[in-house]
């Protein structure tokens, strides 16, 4: 079982997003479309957790600044 993020999207740019366990990816796919439908989203994305963890890390930013001295 696998945690999935389900985020649903709209043309004016507003998102709805949903975490819950499943057993696999078309079980999560099923639940994002019951949603869509629900919800009357234009868009829909279903992806692992642990996926959106990993892209989010690697679209960290990192910056370093030297600290004056005063």
């Amino acid at each position: 079982m696998e945690t999935y993020i389900i985020t649903l999207k709209w043309n004016g740019g507003d998102t709805a997003k949903y975490r819950k366990r499943f057993e696999s990816r078309d079980l999560a796919n099923q639940y994002g479309q019951h949603l869509k439908q629900r919800e009357h989203a234009d868009e829909l994305f279903v992806s692992p957790l642990k996926s959106v963890l990993a892209v989010l890390m690697n679209k960290a930013e990192i910056s370093t600044k030297p600290i004056p001295v005063l």
